[in-house]
């Protein structure tokens, strides 16, 4: 192990993602302490080296609170080490560390070095790739992977931003600095979209490790100009003021759906946030608000996150009729029509989710404008499949599931499939919610391009019911069928691309670009939640609409995670 004297940051941090000095020892090293934590402090070079390739910044571990402050100027003596943020298994990105130091303070009350301002006037971080090239080059000005590296331990400054992420339950927001002239593309109300092309590398996450932070919403503006850490864990750069942080607010509303009008019907895809009979009552008087005043009481509700009784009491229940009568009662006490539910309880802790809450997607929908329910068959936790009777399609089991034995659907959902009747059609709804993109790694993560470990079983599961359509099709090619529900992936992903087949069109994309989302993760607006239907079904459809009151919003604002997405269909009566 050599030992490398009087070394500046920069030479130790390099131009890359790695030390070029990892599992040396450098002494000597001088800096002005910018930030301290309970295990160590961060220090930056006063006098930059004029390479925007190399930071100029570095942390130092102490394993115990340190004497030095900021302002502090201190010379450092220790190991460079690479540390993964909870762990090699956690996938993280290493963070250049100086370890088993040997701190010297040198002077106090000293000016901290001069923060990069990032934004109009200052660094522009890329805005559309965070890698690729699997790490193999280092490309600052196009990858925001090393754009990030390039800033990593140093002071930044932030002089006007706008929020594009809610603060989450971890307290972090994200931003967008204000000046970025290649930035977007943009939702019709200021998210940043996510596309195939574009993962948005010019969104800046702030979190609260070295100071609080105050709430803030989608829209909310910076108020004044903020000076931060960029550190990175859990997966992402995250820039962590050293001064108050303040915003102003943006005022975005909720949006409302227009209502049905007649002989039309309208289906909803509505993710309600694992919700069980247990939860507060405001919870469900918040959902029963929002199904009448903003979502205008649709005919059908496909409803993922539907929990049993008792939600996470793992003791062995699996019903969950107390879930749905409690929404169905708030409903009509919010001034709307009295709902109807069908479901097949799963078998206990058998369809993911989490332990003892037996999570399923379940049907909510209203009989008083001519819809009908029709129930069939005396096994709903058979399979369920399409059979033609007299010459007239229809299934065997309404309620039903589609193949819950399929290896794909080994502890996860399985779709729930029913028969309705409105206007004299028969229309064939298939409830879906596609397994979790957990044990995905992150953006920007170890692996890239990330790993998509999740997407394989997705994509099973999407082939399975798009075979089942495909065989409904097979007894009635002019069928109507609805596929709906939160399918956890994208418009553009493999998994919906094996769902879509040649046969079924996603409603979502027949909105404007800036229309398609429903859910928004660290600062990237997407669509997860889905409505798509068969070329006849289609031909009925008169409006598309996702209406955004939740996403947007602070979890004390919201009653789910999701925004719905609704379908307008105006049959002509038969």
């Amino acid at each position: 192990m050599e030992a490398v004297v009087g070394n500046q940051i920069h030479t130790i941090q390099g131009a890359g993602l790695r030390s070029p000095l990892e599992g040396n020892t450098v002494t000597d090293v001088a800096g002005i302490v910018t930030a301290f934590r309970a295990d160590g402090f961060y220090m930056q070079d006063p006098n930059p080296d004029g390479d925007e390739g190399t930071s100029e910044a570095i942390f130092v571990f102490t394993d115990v609170v340190p004497r030095a402050r900021p302002g502090d100027a201190v010379r450092v003596s220790g190991l460079v080490e690479e540390f993964y943020p909870g762990g090699l298994e956690s996938n993280n990105q290493p963070i250049t560390h100086i370890v088993e130091a040997e701190v010297e303070i040198i002077s106090s009350g000293n000016d901290l070095p001069t923060p990069t301002l990032i934004g109009a006037g200052g660094r522009m971080p890329p805005t559309t790739v965070i890698d690729d090239d699997g790490g193999k080059q280092f490309e600052p000005q196009q990858d925001g992977l090393d754009f990030y590296e390039s800033l990593e331990s140093m002071l930044l400054q932030i002089d006007s931003a706008v929020v594009v992420a809610a603060s989450n339950a971890y307290k972090e927001i994200v931003i967008l600095s204000a000046g970025i002239s290649q930035a977007g593309p943009f939702t019709s109300r200021g998210g940043l979209l996510l596309r195939i092309d574009d993962q948005n590398p010019e969104r800046i996450l702030l979190d609260d490790s070295l100071r609080p932070v105050p709430d803030a919403a989608m829209g909310d503006q910076l108020a004044a100009s903020v000076v931060g850490i960029l550190d990175y864990s859990f997966g992402n750069y995250k820039f962590q003021p050293i001064m108050k942080a303040s915003f102003t607010r943006g005022g975005l509303s909720k949006e409302t759906a227009r209502p049905a009008q007649e002989g039309e019907l309208v289906i909803t895809s509505y993710n309600v946030e694992n919700l069980d009979a247990r939860d507060n009552p405001n919870r469900f008087s918040g959902l029963a608000n929002q199904i009448v005043n903003h979502l205008k009481s649709p005919d059908i509700m496909v409803l993922e996150e539907i929990q049993d009784n008792n939600g996470i009491l793992n003791d062995g229940t699996v019903d969950a009729n107390e879930t749905y009568r409690l929404l169905i009662d708030a409903i009509v006490e919010a001034g709307g029509p009295e709902y109807q539910f069908r479901d097949v309880p799963p078998l206990d802790n058998r369809d993911g989710g989490e332990l003892g809450g037996n999570i399923r997607v379940g049907f909510l929908f209203r009989t008083d404008r001519g819809l009908q329910f029709i129930d069939r068959g005396g096994n709903p936790s058979a399979a369920s499949e399409p059979v033609a009777n007299a010459g007239e399609l229809e299934l065997n089991q309404s309620p039903g599931r589609i193949q819950p034995n399929a290896s794909a659907f080994y502890d996860s959902r399985k779709p729930l499939v029913g028969e309705f009747s409105f206007q004299g059609h028969k229309i064939f709804v298939i409830g879906a919610h596609l397994n979790s993109k957990s044990g995905d790694t992150a953006l920007y993560g170890l692996y890239q391009p990330p790993r998509l470990d999740s997407e394989r079983q997705r994509i099973q599961q999407a082939n399975i019911i798009q075979r089942y359509v495909a065989q409904i099709q097979t007894l009635d090619p002019d069928a109507l069928v609805v596929v709906a529900g939160d399918m956890n992936d994208f418009q553009f992903s493999e998994p919906l691309i094996a769902l879509k087949g040649s046969n079924l069109t996603d409603v979502v994309e027949l909105l404007p670009v800036e229309e398609q989302y429903t859910y928004v993760y660290e600062g990237n607006s997407q669509v997860l939640d889905h409505i798509l239907v068969t070329k006849p079904l289609e031909n009925w459809l008169s409006e598309v609409d996702i209406v955004h009151l939740n996403a947007e919003f602070l979890a004390s604002q919201r009653t789910s995670d999701h925004d719905p997405v609704l379908a307008y269909f105006r049959l002509r009566k038969e």
